[in-house]
């Protein structure tokens, strides 16, 4: 990096994605074309255990394997299928069960991203597959989202922490921190939105009208650019717009454009990774998993606050020339979607403003 001209890295900034390793997901998959079978993974550091559930496709028996080995790099994984049986029943007496060590063949992962990739088997009766007898059978598998609710914006409803890289431009202090929460709702006619804010205190857990009208958040799913857009109103002369191409149960990677208001864009997208510090449950009911910290202890300070202006310093005064005409295209497209959020906060900030009069 050190060699890299900034113009090189600016490039490298503009990508859908940040440029580092995966950090593939635990928790519950599912394989296309294989009804019946669930596929649970538990990833610590880079060992990952694997319990894979399915049905014996003549006696209908239910059938459990087991895998466990060391990952090799960030995203690609051997081992094999060990079949168990005999163990104890809930509640019953203990029973050492068996396990026949390589009996469902071996079983290959390559992560894709953090959410999916691709699986293969070797030798294993799986429901409606027969034996491969040697032959890998490869089949596609993803993350199982379903606590979320059916829109894909509603995956970022609850509370994030986000660090945000501006190390190209700021060396001395490369990274800036944030937290967001999104706990409204709403299918309209133009799309589906969620709407929230940057809370006055990290213990917060809610966003008050005083902090909608002082640092409001609207977010919406783009489909064309595959990507979850947010809108941040961060101060009084400052917009920040996340982009999201990826977010999971726990974590959501991306980039930010940081720029003056009204409409100064700079095209320089620093990438950024958020963490989920708490449910939506959480920020909608006062009631479910969320960080440490109990907010009724909590003093809350005024959201009157301008926000970090100082982070402009670390913006170069000439914008990006984008050169690439399919980078422009996406930039041009996250330019309209952006305007239609613009228009949202300022309707929420409105309303707000409204109910504090009455």
């Amino acid at each position: 990096m050190r060699s890299m001209t900034k113009a090189a890295v600016l490039a490298l900034l503009m990508s859908t994605a940040p440029a580092h390793a995966l950090m593939p997901e635990s928790g519950i998959f599912v394989i296309e074309g294989l009804g019946g079978v669930g596929l649970d993974l538990e990833i610590q550091d880079n060992l990952l255990g694997m319990g894979i559930y399915t049905y014996d496709p003549v006696t209908g028996d239910p059938l459990f394997y087991t895998s466990a080995n060391f990952m090799e790099g960030d995203s690609h994984y051997e081992g094999t299928l060990d079949y168990n049986f005999g163990g104890s029943s809930l509640g019953g007496p203990f029973f050492q069960h068996t396990v026949i060590i390589g009996d469902g063949g071996n079983v290959t992962i390559d992560f894709e991203d953090a959410h999916s990739g691709t699986i293969s088997f070797e030798n294993i009766a799986l429901a409606g597959l027969p034996e491969a007898k040697g032959t890998p059978a490869v089949y596609n598998f993803q993350r199982a989202f379903f606590g979320f609710g059916p829109s894909m914006i509603e995956r970022l409803m609850g509370e994030w922490s986000i660090t945000t890289d501006f190390g190209v431009f700021n060396p001395a202090f490369p990274f800036s921190g944030d937290v967001l929460i999104f706990d409204v709702f709403e299918s309209t006619p133009e799309g589906d939105f969620i709407d929230g804010c940057r809370p006055a205190s990290i213990l917060a857990g809610e966003c008050t009208d005083a902090d909608v009208i002082a640092h409001g958040a609207v977010a919406a799913y783009d489909e064309v650019n595959e990507e979850f857009v947010v809108l941040l109103d961060d101060s009084t002369n400052f917009w920040m717009e996340f982009f999201f191409p990826v977010v999971g149960a726990r974590r959501a990677d991306g980039v930010v454009e940081f720029y003056p208001k009204p409409d100064l864009h700079n095209n320089i997208f620093s990438p950024l990774r958020g963490l989920r510090t708490a449910s939506r449950a959480f920020v909608t009911t006062g009631s479910g998993p969320a960080g440490d910290g109990d907010p009724s202890t909590l003093t809350r300070a005024s959201s009157k606050s301008l926000g970090n202006d100082s982070r402009a310093l670390s913006i170069p005064s000439e914008p990006r020339v984008i050169e690439d005409p399919v980078e422009q295209q996406k930039v041009d497209r996250r330019r309209a979607f952006t305007a239609r959020l613009k228009q949202r906060l300022e309707q929420n900030k409105q309303e707000r403003l409204n109910l504090s009069d009455e």
